[in-house]
């Protein structure tokens, strides 16, 4: 018995804030707001462990194998540094062959639109990055996940008013009318691809883990788990920094990656496309997440809680939300931009004060030294950003 997989990989980079003070010295918001030299560092680093090495490889592999395909959720802030700092990656993901790479549609600067209340803006922030994809790669995006697998009834019904055939998020039990490895229908009649929480997060995050009982694993391994499954398609997402950033190239993670397309074929397991998924495989069960029952793939709860969770979190996304209507009618460019690019996730994430082990992956992925700088921060600048508004208009 054959068993269909989607392999899809989170490609982002945000525009970090100043951690310290607005710079004043700054000629433009931007440069006032948010810390470019971070931004640099940090992105010439990544590339070095993960980008460079694991894009190059896919374009081989892809290469070598044309059976298996990868599918890539490349957010707009992620290509605006790389233009910036690292040119070269963006020719490396055209080096990867057309039939055999899929891009996936996210909403622009990997926003947390999506949990706005009107979805109008939403859906004008999935149409940017449609565009951007296209401009870029010269393809068209016709499965979509919202940033962080964020999704309920109402983020699937904006996907399908834009034309997407489907949407990926979280396989979690309680949306799920049926098994995770399937297809399934959304409230509004979209096709849903849930993630399989497990298999994805037995590379994502357990990989280097030497107390795990399946230390070390071996992609023979991996590959046998994906053929036993349970159900017809296996959906994988998770960020390509795994590979090389979060699991370092000496826990052997690359080599796991360089063998397992052949592994899986061994095993009758296909990579194939997110298209190819949604067109083989009929929706058999159906996901149901009401608007106050948001699901996401972050941290135990698998909901919205690890960005609107605590007050600090709700202030500043409702103060964001309270600036869109007043930005769009200043007509200015640059408040627009600066604006979308405080809504990015990454933002509020770090202002998340959970503690045990959820608490333990907001620390790592933050740059500030506690949820209470990161809110400091955010409070400074829209306090400034207010005022200029309120100058322009």
């Amino acid at each position: 018995m054959s068993v269909d997989a989607v392999l899809c990989f989170e490609v982002h980079q945000p525009h970090r804030l100043r951690r310290q003070s607005l710079r004043q010295d700054a000629d433009s918001l931007r440069s006032k707001y948010f810390d470019s030299s971070l931004d640099r560092e940090i992105f010439l680093d990544v590339s070095r462990n993960c980008y460079g090495p694991v894009f190059d490889r896919l374009a081989q592999l892809c290469t070598d194998y044309p059976d298996f395909s990868v599918n890539l959720s490349v957010s707009t802030s992620w290509l605006d540094q790389a233009r910036r700092y690292r040119p070269d990656l963006i020719d490396r993901l055209h080096a990867i062959p057309g039939g055999s790479v899929e891009f996936i549609g996210q909403a622009h600067r990997h926003s947390l639109a999506g949990l706005l209340e009107d979805k109008t803006e939403f859906k004008r922030q999935l149409r940017v990055h449609r565009d951007a994809v296209r401009s870029e790669f010269g393809a068209e995006t016709s499965v979509g996940t919202n940033t962080e697998l964020l999704y309920n009834d109402s983020i699937g019904k904006a996907f399908q008013d834009e034309g997407f055939d489907a949407v990926l998020t979280e396989g979690a039990p309680r949306a799920l009318t049926g098994g995770v490895n399937h297809v399934a229908e959304g409230a509004a009649g979209i096709k849903v691809l849930p993630r399989n929480r497990r298999l994805t997060d037995d590379v994502g995050y357990r990989f280097s883990n030497e107390d795990w009982t399946e230390h070390p694993l071996l992609a023979s391994q991996y590959a046998s788990w994906l053929s036993s499954a349970d159900g017809d398609l296996v959906t994988l997402f998770m960020d390509i920094e795994t590979f090389g950033e979060h699991h370092w190239r000496g826990t052997g993670v690359l080599d796991f990656l360089d063998v397992l397309p052949e592994e899986a074929g061994n095993r009758n397991v296909e990579f194939i496309t997110v298209s190819d998924a949604v067109s083989r495989h009929p929706a058999s069960s159906g996901f149901r997440a009401g608007d106050m029952d948001t699901v996401s793939w972050a941290d135990s709860d698998m909901d919205a809680s690890a960005w609107v969770g605590n007050e600090m979190q709700r202030e500043v996304f409702d103060r964001l939300e309270g600036l869109r209507q007043p930005v769009l009618d200043s007509g200015s460019e640059e408040l627009l931009s600066v604006w979308e690019k405080l809504l990015t996730s990454d933002h509020l994430h770090h202002m998340s004060t959970k503690g045990s082990e959820d608490g333990g992956v907001h620390e790592y992925f933050s740059y500030f030294r506690s949820p209470f700088e990161a809110y400091s921060a955010m409070s400074e600048i829209l306090d400034h950003f207010e005022q200029e508004l309120e100058a322009q208009t």
